[in-house]
Parts: C-alpha cells; sequence; structure tokens
C-alpha cells in the first residue's frame, strides 16, 4: 500500500495513525507518524519501512486500510464541501464527543479540517387535481390571513384552481397552519 502524507490509516491493533512525512525510497525509506487521536498529539517518530508495531507507534507493515473518519450525516442531512459557506443551523462533528454540534450563529467560513452537515430542505410540488379529496376542508395561511379550502374549479386540460390559486401559485403564496408550504412533499 501507498501511503500518503496526511492521511490516516487503521493498524492491525485498530490504532489509528496519521503519516507525517516519508524519508528516502524502497527498502532503505522510512515513515514519520503522528498519532491522530483526538487525546493526544505525539511528536513525529520514525520507523523503517521493516519494522513491526512498537508499543508507541505503528511502522508501514502495520498499515492495514485507509482510515475514513467521515461521519454520517444522518438520516434529511448532508455533508458540506470544504467550500460552503456556513448557514444557521449548520453543525459540526465532535471526533472527541463522537456527536454534531450547532455551529456559531456568527460563523459563515468552516474551520479547516473540520466536518460540517447541514439539514436537506425538503422540495415541494404543486399539487394535482387528484389530491383535492385530502385537500378538501383544510385551513390554510396567506400572510395573516387563514382559510378554509371550500372550491375546486377544474378548468380542463389538465389546468385547475384551489379556491382561485392555480396549484403553482398555492404552492408559491399559501402555507398551512403548522408553516409547512402548501403542496406535496417529495419522498427522496
Amino acid at each position: 500500500m501507498n501511503l500518503e502524507v496526511g492521511k490516516k490509516y487503521k493498524t492491525r491493533n485498530g490504532q489509528v495513525a496519521c503519516v507525517a512525512s516519508v524519508k528516502g525510497y524502497g527498502p532503505q525509506s522510512a515513515i514519520g507518524f503522528i498519532e491522530a487521536n483526538d487525546s493526544q498529539c505525539l511528536p513525529c517518530q520514525w520507523f523503517p519501512t521493516g519494522e513491526y508495531f512498537t508499543d508507541k507507534m505503528p511502522c508501514a507493515n502495520d498499515i492495514v486500510a485507509e482510515w475514513d473518519d467521515t461521519p454520517d450525516p444522518g438520516e434529511g442531512w448532508r455533508l458540506l464541501h470544504p467550500d460552503e459557506d456556513l448557514e444557521p443551523g449548520d453543525e459540526w462533528w465532535s471526533q472527541s464527543e463522537q456527536t454534531w454540534i450547532p455551529s456559531l450563529q456568527s460563523q459563515t467560513i468552516q474551520n479547516h479540517g473540520w466536518c460540517y452537515r447541514r439539514r436537506i430542505a425538503p422540495q415541494y410540488v404543486p399539487y394535482t387535481w387528484e389530491d383535492r379529496d385530502e385537500l378538501r376542508g383544510r385551513w390554510y395561511r396567506q400572510g395573516s390571513l387563514e382559510v378554509a379550502i371550500k372550491s375546486f374549479q377544474n378548468l380542463g386540460s389538465g389546468e385547475f384552481r384551489i379556491n382561485n390559486y392555480s396549484p403553482e401559485k398555492f404552492l408559491e403564496l399559501c402555507e398551512w397552519l403548522d408553516g409547512t408550504p402548501c403542496g406535496k412533499k417529495v419522498v427522496q
């Protein structure tokens, strides 16, 4: 396995090690490792590539796989790309606490090397004529006005109105009393 500087790797005993630097080539090369755990960061220690694990640090022969410490964002969330600006509601992963923590409201730039997530906003589409039975009698809000759905007009050719709104305008201008948009939620 070719080891890359800055990458984390899993060792035979489950330890996580980060390659700090490599000296030389072939059988005479040596690899410097730093401990990658959050609890402590040991200074770089050098080990010839042919030696095996010591009490503190691994050598190249002890590396069994690349370490993927990218946390699962969870259902309804997505990981942010490093170049994305932060928004209110975004959260960062605390490796030491193994939990997501809300980012500061005033912070708009990601900290280098940190992992952030953002809630995926649900998508809504306009209702169709076939949805009218489930909509009849429901209350919605337009601005400060609360109104019940009382009428549907079928204009033919697939066009219709909900209380005189096209389904597109109903979605755009109105919301249910719980604050969700007046449209069908798209299941992802």
